[in-house]
């Protein structure tokens, strides 16, 4: 698990280089994000959860081959978890997740 404090970056998950199955962490504010890269195949998807409550975490989104993700989305949550899954039989080649926390101003 890593974690990521408020700011962007980028997911990029290669089939051919990971393992099966990842799960990665973040926190900061909301967040506005956007796959640029979505080749995966059947039996292997994505999961994006807010994990605000660890107790009970939501998921937010899954994304497979018959959901394929389209432009960008927010997820309206403090910390949040992706998890990849793999049946690890046929493999494309990967996904990238571009992710930019979206932080509140304080006007007082």
């Amino acid at each position: 698990i890593t974690d990521i404090f408020a700011g962007y970056g980028a997911v990029f998950v290669s089939l051919l280089e990971t393992a099966t199955n990842k799960s990665t962490l973040w926190r900061s504010a909301d967040f506005a994000m956007a796959f640029t890269k979505f080749d995966l195949l059947e039996g292997d998807f994505v999961e994006i959860w807010n994990i605000d409550n660890q107790n009970i975490p939501v998921l937010m989104g899954r994304y497979d081959i018959k959901n394929m993700p389209t432009g960008v989305f927010n997820v309206n949550c403090g910390r949040f978890q992706v998890n990849f899954v793999s049946d690890n039989w046929r493999q494309g080649t990967g996904f990238k997740l571009e992710y930019y926390a979206i932080l509140g101003v304080n006007e007082n």
